[in-house]
């Protein structure tokens, strides 16, 4: 994403942090969860190193609309534009977590398995911990085939209030 123009801003929710949205024009290109605002800001520019940001941009104003009231809200969905860079397993993993019906888990093994290649569960994991845009992409919705939580690029404390605030939503 060479010289693309990146807007963002960064709000702070309750139960996760500090949120940072970023988007292009084509979509959401990133939703990233931290302790600080800095921490969120160095990932986006780390993750996009010759864009070029602007922010606090007005634009996202519907976005983080979308995603507070989704984070505080019991009945709230999320229809937002993405901008995904990824490889073609990235994508098609990505996209299979977006069928995770919101309160519900899925395994490494399984996402594996609907991608037809059941061996292949330690690159969904590796695919998980690539992905960009938290909430939106689910990842935190993957567990381990023994029930337990894994690691989560945002942390495992993040991944258990996710899960939480979903299993509500139901």
């Amino acid at each position: 994403m060479e010289n693309t123009a990146i807007q963002f801003t960064i709000t702070l929710s309750k139960h996760l942090g500090y949120v940072l949205a970023a988007q292009t024009s084509r979509g959401l290109c990133a939703l990233y969860l931290g302790d600080t605002p800095k921490i969120v800001r160095d990932e986006l520019h780390r993750a996009f190193p010759r864009a070029q940001f602007d922010p606090h941009n007005l634009k996202l104003c519907n976005a983080m609309t979308q995603i507070s009231n989704y984070l505080t809200n019991t009945h709230s969905d999320l229809n937002i534009g993405l901008d995904l860079s990824g490889t073609i397993f990235q994508k098609s993993v990505w996209n299979a977590l977006q069928t995770i019906p919101i309160g519900q888990t899925a395994t490494y093994a399984t996402i594996a398995n609907k991608l037809g290649c059941p061996k292949s569960y330690r690159a969904v994991a590796s695919a998980c911990a690539s992905n960009k845009i938290s909430i939106i992409i689910p990842c935190h919705r993957v567990i381990k085939s023994n029930g337990h939580l894994s690691g989560y690029r945002w942390g495992v404390h993040r991944k258990e209030i996710l899960l939480r605030q979903e299993k509500q939503k139901r």
